[in-house]
């Protein structure tokens, strides 16, 4: 699955050099509008990014492994159309600026067909997005030869010569100065476990903000400027079929602030094996409660 996973970000990263040799100056989500599409794309379906703003993973797909969600330029109504899958597998059309939420309400709400065959497919594995065929070998502009690697969780590459416990680090690593304790994990800068506050956008330059609900415990960060930058959770919140990553369900999001807009981009993804060994204390603890 890591093998394809890779595949995808080259095919991503070769449609941002083609945006750039175009000119493109934004480009928008486009996510296959039918009933196995994750939670994730439905969210960032027709949101519009700048060209300059392009990050794989964060504000371009792939989202996660077997992401079928692409991108295309931006041009203000074109009065064009887009596919859409209905429940019976046939294929039609409709308006292009309609996103997955708008037609999820006409088309599938009170629909029961369409209702049941969502439910069943939620009862399985909502995120992971069925690939029925090996992506096309993408081939770089140098024609240079892609090294033969692999992907493990949290988008880290493993060669062949490596043992499984032996990581590279992450090809994209977030500017950041967080302290760690003498056995390596994260310090954070304010406990707020057993209190009711609602996690700000913006705080102290790498703060680290300590939270608690139910039984997980959970950590967000923020970057140089004090804007969020991701979040660690040690659970599933108690939806383990919104969040089918790990032993426990823990997982990541990562914040991306595109210029002129309020609201950070959020997306969802496993957590690497750098942030499971710095998190550790809390994903220990993931399972059971501490009587706090």
């Amino acid at each position: 699955m890591y093998t394809n996973y890779k595949n995808f970000i080259i095919a991503s990263e070769a449609r941002q050099e083609a945006y750039d040799e175009l000119d493109v100056e934004k480009y928008e989500i486009v996510a296959t509008l039918d009933l196995r599409t994750s939670v994730i794309c439905q969210d960032m379906d027709k949101q519009v990014f700048e060209q300059k703003d392009y990050a794989v993973g964060v504000t371009a797909p792939p989202f996660h492994p077997n992401c079928r969600t692409s991108t295309a330029p931006y041009f203000e109504d074109l009065g064009s159309t887009r596919a859409a899958r209905g429940a019976d597998g046939k294929t039609y059309q409709v308006p292009s600026d309609m996103t997955y939420k708008e037609w999820h309400k006409k088309y599938v709400e009170d629909n029961q067909e369409a209702e049941a065959k969502e439910e069943g497919i939620r009862r399985g594995k909502p995120t992971q997005e069925p690939q029925k065929a090996d992506p096309v070998k993408i081939e770089r502009n140098d024609k240079s030869e892609i090294p033969e690697i692999d992907l493990v969780p949290g988008n880290q590459v493993r060669t062949p010569d490596m043992k499984d416990a032996e990581l590279i680090k992450p090809r994209r690593k977030d500017k950041t100065d967080y302290k760690l304790s003498e056995n390596g994990t994260v310090m954070p800068t304010k406990d707020w476990k057993g209190q009711h506050k609602s996690i700000p956008q913006n705080a102290e330059p790498f703060d680290v903000i300590e939270t608690k609900t139910k039984d997980q415990i959970d950590r967000t960060f923020y970057d140089e400027n004090g804007k969020i930058q991701k979040q660690m959770h040690s659970g599933d919140h108690g939806r383990p079929d919104l969040h089918p990553f790990g032993e426990h369900g823990e997982h990541g999001h990562d914040y991306k602030w595109p210029e002129g807009q309020e609201k950070p981009a959020r997306t969802i993804r496993d957590l690497s094996g750098e942030e499971q060994v710095q998190n550790k204390d809390i994903l220990e603890r993931s399972d059971r409660d501490d009587g706090e």
